[in-house]
Parts: C-alpha cells; sequence; structure tokens
C-alpha cells in the first residue's frame, strides 16, 4: 500500500499544504486520504470502487444518524482526493477567482489521473489538439460544480467533517464542567485577593476620598460619571486589575497559576478531536453550469448540461447525466459520472491505470505520457498489449493485485533489463 500508494498520490497531486497563497496553510487532516488509498490498495479493493469513492464518496454515505461508521468514515476519507487542488480561498485568496481557480485544477486532476487527457485547454476555447470542444469542459464542471459552488464557496475549514462520537462529546462536557468548577474556585480566590488588595489601598486615603474612590472602583467603566473617571486617573493605585494584582500582592500570582494549571490539566483529558478532510455535496445545489466566454467568469453564456467527453461518448452524442437525481438528496452528477467512467466500456480509464502499473514495473509506460493518451501525448508502443492489459483488468474484476501479478509473471517482466 506504501509503495505502490505514493504513485496514486502523485497523480491525485497530494499536498500537506494549500499552495496558491504565500501563506501556504497546513492541511492538518490531508493524511486522512494518504491512508484511505494506503488500506485501500493493501486490501486490493476494485479500482472501478476505489474510483466511485474517490469521486462520489459523500453520495454513498446514506443517512447520518449517530456516530458515523466505519463505511461511512471511509467513504468520507475518499473523497479528500477531490480536495487535491492548490486551495488558496482559506489563506487570503477567497475570491472568484481563487474559487474557479480551485475548480480548473480539480477538474485538471480528474482528466489527467482518471482519462488520461488534458482537458484545461478547453477552459476558454476549444482544445487546439484533441477533440475536446469547450462544451465538453464545462459539461466536466458541472459535474463537479455542486459540490464546489463557487458562489456558494466553502474555505477548506469549512469542508470538515468531525470524527468525535456522542461518547467523545459526552466525556468532553464532563470534563470542561470539571474544568469549569476549577475556573470558579479560580474566580473566587481571585476575588479574595481583590478584595483585599484594595481594602489595603483604600486604607491609604482619608475620608470622604477613601468612600468616593471605593464608590468609583465598585462602578463598572461603562457607568461611571466624568467626576470619578477623573478621581480614578489622579489616584492610579486604586485601579487593581487580574492584570496587576501581583503587584499588590506577590503572592497571588504564584498561587493564581496553580489554579490556572489544574484547568489546563484537566481540559487535557478531553479526547481529541480528529477531522475528515472531504468534499461533501450539500442538498439542494442542483445549480446550472455556464460555458464562461474566454474561461472568464464575468462572462458567462449558455447552460451547459452535466456530462463526459464526446469522444469517449457513445457515437449518438455526448454521454449526460441527470442534473438532479430524485432519489437522492445530493444531484447525483458525480455518482453517475464514476460509475459511467468504471462501467467496463470506457475506452480510456482501464488502459490509463494499466498503463500506469505497467509503467512502475518497467520504467517506461506501453503509452510514454500516462497523464496524456493525446494528440500531444506519444502512442502506444504496443497497442494490442495495453488493450489486452486493459480487459484483463477489467475481467479479473478490476483487482490490481492480480494485475501485478500476471506481469510480474510474465516472460517480458523477467528478462534481464541489462543492455
Amino acid at each position: 500500500g506504501e509503495r505502490w500508494g505514493r504513485h496514486w498520490l502523485d497523480v491525485a497531486g497530494y499536498a500537506d499544504s494549500e499552495g496558491h497563497t504565500i501563506k501556504d496553510e497546513i492541511r492538518p487532516w490531508a493524511w486522512k486520504y494518504r491512508d484511505y488509498v494506503i488500506t485501500s490498495l493493501n486490501k486490493d479493493k476494485p479500482f472501478d470502487r476505489f474510483v466511485v469513492e474517490q469521486l462520489a464518496g459523500d453520495e454513498l454515505v446514506g443517512p447520518r444518524t449517530g456516530d458515523l461508521t466505519a463505511e461511512q468514515v471511509e467513504l468520507f476519507a475518499a473523497t479528500g482526493y477531490l480536495r487535491m487542488a492548490a486551495d488558496g480561498t482559506g489563506s487570503g485568496a477567497n475570491n472568484p477567482e481563487g474559487r474557479n481557480k480551485v475548480m480548473a485544477d480539480t477538474i485538471k486532476i480528474v482528466s489527467s489521473s482518471l482519462l488520461g487527457m488534458s482537458v484545461a485547454c478547453a477552459q476558454c476555447h476549444d482544445h487546439r489538439y484533441d477533440p475536446i470542444p469547450q462544451t465538453d469542459y464545462y459539461a466536466l464542471r458541472a459535474v463537479l460544480e455542486p459540490a464546489l459552488n463557487w458562489q456558494k464557496w466553502q474555505t477548506p475549514a469549512q469542508r470538515r467533517v468531525s470524527l468525535y462520537t456522542a461518547a467523545d462529546r459526552k466525556k468532553a462536557a464532563e470534563v470542561e464542567a470539571a474544568a469549569q468548577n476549577i475556573a470558579v474556585e479560580k474566580g473566587k480566590k481571585q476575588a479574595e485577593y481583590m478584595a483585599q488588595a484594595i481594602e489595603t489601598e483604600l486604607k491609604k486615603y482619608e475620608q470622604p476620598l477613601r468612600d468616593q474612590l471605593h464608590e468609583a472602583y465598585k462602578t463598572a467603566g461603562n457607568k461611571r460619571t466624568d467626576v470619578q473617571k477623573q478621581l480614578l486617573k489622579k489616584h492610579p493605585s486604586i485601579n487593581i486589575t487580574p492584570g496587576n494584582l501581583y503587584q499588590y500582592i506577590p503572592k497571588s500570582k504564584e498561587d493564581l497559576a496553580k489554579y490556572s494549571k489544574r484547568i489546563a490539566d484537566t481540559r487535557a483529558g478531553k479526547p481529541k478531536e480528529e477531522f475528515l478532510r472531504v468534499l461533501l455535496e450539500q442538498p439542494g445545489q442542483a445549480i446550472d453550469t455556464k460555458l464562461f466566454h474566454r474561461g472568464d467568469h464575468k462572462q458567462p453564456k449558455q447552460i451547459v448540461q452535466p456530462g463526459g467527453l464526446s469522444v469517449i461518448s457513445p457515437a449518438e452524442g455526448r454521454q449526460e447525466f441527470f442534473a438532479n437525481d430524485p432519489d437522492r438528496p445530493t444531484t447525483g452528477r458525480r455518482l453517475a459520472f464514476a460509475r459511467w467512467l468504471t462501467n467496463g466500456e470506457n475506452p480510456l480509464v482501464a488502459r490509463v491505470i494499466a498503463n500506469r502499473i505497467w509503467l512502475h514495473h518497467f520504467g517506461r509506460g506501453i503509452v510514454g505520457t500516462p497523464g496524456d493518451f493525446g494528440r500531444l501525448g506519444t502512442t502506444p508502443s504496443h497497442p494490442e498489449l495495453i488493450d489486452w492489459l486493459a480487459d484483463e483488468l477489467m475481467q479479473q474484476g478490476w483487482s490490481m493485485k492480480t494485475l501485478h501479478g500476471t506481469i510480474m509473471l510474465s516472460t517480458a517482466y523477467r528478462q534481464s533489463s541489462v543492455r
């Protein structure tokens, strides 16, 4: 899992920080997706299921009642794949340009990792080399846009799912209650020290000034008269606060610090709250995706329906998906897209992953450009072989371990590579 997982993580653009802005904030929970990949490969999760979970795990989770189940945690973690693009919207780039950049980079990751196609050129115009019109690009964008709605954007911190259980919350509440009890004790002790300090300080003044100062001190700051304010300003030693209490009673600092330590030690007993970095589509997000003239979000044109690339769609036209699945709270677009990619009839997905596996065994892919099967990429050195490997992968239930075994037990793999 660790050995082969790193290759998929490279393809997915795995990173432990957000990138995009100079601040480059840390992604504290990205490693949950990394571990999902490692575990999935170790268990030999069928590649078709591996793809579906990463593209639409949140749409497979089902109703969330009470604590998340182990399966739900796994499905949510899988969607970290769609959160690997650089995202500066939480560190100063939360604007239309920054949001659309996240969307564009996510499309680039999906297309290059699964389709072996670079569709980025088609964001602004029809692709100059491959048969990918601009409408195809926005059809792919329409698949993702309900979950990455740039007009109702969520920053990285808002896209987390807590792993706290009901037992964790109960324990945390009990610990906090205990900490608050200590805080009450500390407050009482501090109040005693404050009363002692002000009493000692007031004794230095004669009447009636002493009572006047005491009254001004007891009055809340926003309710003091101008006379009282001037009186306290003229006699600053009366302005005793928790911050300067130690100057009047030195031992109070060390004494009160013991209470603070007890509070901190008590709160340390709370269960640590962990999160998942997810892509979670909210209900009611069946929005219309519009083609941007020259890729400019300020120049929206016609509405484009969610769909796949025309060049790998049925002969009658581009594969399109329901804009809103009536059987799901979410639109179901990503789930439909993922299932179409892995239905065994898509001419690219199995080829792309078979080529990547071959590449890492031999050091050279059958297609030398694993992320670009288009015109600017290299043609397959052995077309029949990559077709056979892709078919074999699917015939064996999309088992990557079986494909590894097939390759490594072959005569080709067992030959000497000495020049």
